[in-house]
């Protein structure tokens, strides 16, 4: 992986951040996304919360699909 050294005023401000921050270069094109560290562990606890069998599992299962109407007709009713 190829790193790269910010100086001390950009470092603060992407260790402040909440979430993802788009970095772009001085003509606003984007160069790519940072995490924090936190954020990263957090994505990848999610990406291996589940096993492939589980999610194959759920995926088959389509006896709770809702269409989005459905979904917010049963919100509005508190049916949840």
């Amino acid at each position: 992986m190829t790193q790269v050294v910010v100086d001390a005023e950009t470092a603060e401000r992407l260790k402040a951040a909440n979430g993802e921050v788009e970095i772009c270069d001085s003509k606003g094109v984007h160069l790519g996304r940072f995490r924090s560290v936190e954020i990263a562990r957090r994505y990848a606890e999610a990406a291996t919360a589940f096993t492939d069998e589980e999610l194959d599992r759920a995926e088959g299962d389509r006896r709770n699909d809702l269409t989005t109407e459905e979904l917010i007709r049963k919100l509005e009713s508190g049916d949840v």
